[in-house]
C-alpha cells in the first residue's frame, strides 16, 4: 500500500514538473514566434505597392528562395518552413510554422489589402498573427 501512495505521489510532482516545465518556456517561445511575423511582415513592407490582380494566379508549388518574390501575392506561396532569403532552412526554427494572408479591404473608403502573417509553435496553443495594412 505505502508503494502505491508513493507511485502516485512521484506521477504528480513528475506531471506538476513537465507543466511548470512547459509554461516556462511559453513566453520565449512567444516571443521568438513574434520576432519571426515581423521580420516577415518587415520582407513585405519593402515590396513595391501593387494591388491584387483581380484574380490571383494559383500556386504551383511553393516558393523556397523569397528573394526572388516581387509581388505581393507570392507570399501566399511560400513554404510554411521558417527559412533566410535564399530559401535555406533555418533548423532551429523548425518546431515553427508560417503562412502568409492577403485580404482585399477598405480603409476611410480607400481601397486596401490586409496582409496577415500567422506564425505557429508546435507547443502553443494559439497562432501569432502581424498585420500590415497597404494602400
Amino acid at each position: 500500500m505505502a508503494l502505491l501512495i508513493i507511485a502516485i505521489a512521484f506521477t504528480a510532482v513528475s506531471q506538476l514538473y513537465y507543466r511548470l516545465l512547459l509554461a516556462s518556456n511559453t513566453p520565449v517561445i512567444r516571443m521568438q514566434a513574434n520576432s519571426i511575423a515581423h521580420a516577415y511582415l518587415e520582407e513585405i513592407m519593402h515590396l513595391p505597392l501593387t494591388h491584387l490582380p483581380a484574380v490571383v494566379p494559383p500556386c504551383s508549388g511553393s516558393i523556397t528562395h523569397r528573394s526572388q518574390i516581387i509581388h505581393l501575392y507570392q507570399y501566399l506561396c511560400i513554404s510554411p518552413q521558417i527559412s533566410d532569403l535564399a530559401g535555406n532552412i533555418i533548423p532551429e526554427y523548425n518546431a515553427f510554422s508560417i503562412k502568409v494572408t492577403l485580404q482585399s479591404s477598405q480603409f476611410m473608403h480607400i481601397p486596401s489589402q490586409l496582409v496577415t502573417v500567422s506564425v505557429l509553435h508546435t507547443t502553443l496553443k494559439t497562432q501569432l498573427h502581424a498585420h500590415y495594412l497597404t494602400p
